[in-house]
């Protein structure tokens, strides 16, 4: 498998059909890799395209085109003339009528069927995603397959400096900034169509994973030089907690935090760094217990800022992302003289001065 997009083929003569779906999974990604949405208009324009396209991954397929069976015979040509066994063939019709939805999944090897009369984002969302999951599973065994071939004949070792992971590193950070923007970009777009309550709820998602996202991304990026605001602490933590409350969700755990009573307000401290300082401390916690809750616990004691977490590393076996989490640590305990403290089956705990 590639870093390449995945590509969904949309066989539909219903030009506001490929809108919308357009529409619905704009700036989506699944494992780091874009969606690519390919347009047909006929059984027999997608038929030119799979001819000479054969990685795509999800079709979504009209029944009632050219005739009203030009669906169905289209995915007969697919499996049986064209060979295309991987393809994930989700089934969309309006007029469920001409293509009963038993008898369809019977008689045709087809992998989903919706109803376009109650398809909601969420849902079409999901199917597609689920099916792309299904195709990445395919390609992988066979990759497998072949790999262990190969591997009985060739074996090569390829290692890294550590100059080359941190130039793979900035990297990373750099394409993920583009991404943030361009989904940002869309965003505001979207926001043209909010008087409808499916792009209303796309607006949302959309917003709050690219503000998850951006923080994120600041643990990959060079630390910048820091300058000192007044922060005010709570509505810091609250946007930090606001951007795991869907995880949260979700998984049916808890995410919240705790400050003591003798802290002030505000704290002279930048508020980049006490974000990223924060997102690390949380993703250090999830790494180890993905469905465990986690309290942020702060307090004040003689001019020390202490921020503990509860979580259960294993200080000798740590992976390769607990490693560089820590090391961000460290480096933004220099720029507040600050402490990190980690200790097997303890809460890490991260302190800083400041000058109340």
């Amino acid at each position: 498998m590639t870093n390449e997009a995945w590509k969904v083929l949309i066989i539909d003569d219903d030009e506001g059909i490929h809108s919308i779906t357009k529409m619905v999974f704009r700036a989506h990604e699944f494992e780091g890799r874009a969606i690519q949405l390919i347009h047909a208009f006929s059984a027999h324009e997608a038929y030119n395209i799979l001819q000479t396209q054969h990685d795509i991954a999800v079709i979504l397929l009209d029944v009632v085109m050219e005739t009203d069976d030009a669906g169905l015979n289209l995915v007969n040509i697919i499996r049986q003339e064209l060979k295309l066994s991987d393809v994930r063939i989700i089934l969309r019709t309006g007029h469920p009528g001409f293509a009963p939805q038993t008898e369809v999944i019977m008689q045709y090897d087809i992998n989903d069927y919706l109803s376009k009369a109650e398809l909601s984002a969420s849902r079409l969302t999901t199917a597609v995603l689920v099916a792309i999951r299904s195709y990445r599973d395919i390609k992988n065994s066979n990759l497998n397959s072949k790999h262990n071939t190969l591997h009985s004949t060739q074996n090569s070792t390829v290692e890294y400096k550590s100059a080359d992971k941190a130039a793979l590193i900035a990297e990373i950070a750099l394409h993920l900034d583009k991404t943030i923007e361009r989904s940002v970009q869309h965003t505001h777009k979207l926001q043209q169509f909010n008087h409808k309550p499916m792009v209303a709820d796309i607006i949302e998602s959309l917003t709050q994973n690219s503000l998850k996202l951006a923080s994120l991304n600041q643990l990959f990026k060079p630390i910048p030089q820091i300058t000192t605001a007044n922060v005010h602490l709570a509505t810091e933590l609250d946007n930090i907690i606001r951007l795991y409350t869907a995880q949260a969700q979700t998984k049916d755990w808890i995410i919240d935090y705790q400050i003591a009573s003798n802290l002030p307000d505000t704290l002279p401290v930048d508020d980049t760094w006490l974000g990223t300082l924060c997102v690390a401390l949380i993703e250090l916690a999830m790494i180890n217990n993905e469905d465990s809750d986690v309290i942020v616990d702060i307090t004040l004691n003689k001019q020390r800022v202490h921020i503990a977490i509860q979580d259960d590393i294993n200080s000798d076996n740590q992976t390769l992302l607990q490693q560089h989490i820590i090391a961000r640590l460290q480096l933004l305990a220099e720029q507040y003289h600050g402490e990190l403290n980690i200790a097997a089956h303890k809460a890490t705990s991260f302190s800083f001065a400041i000058t109340l």
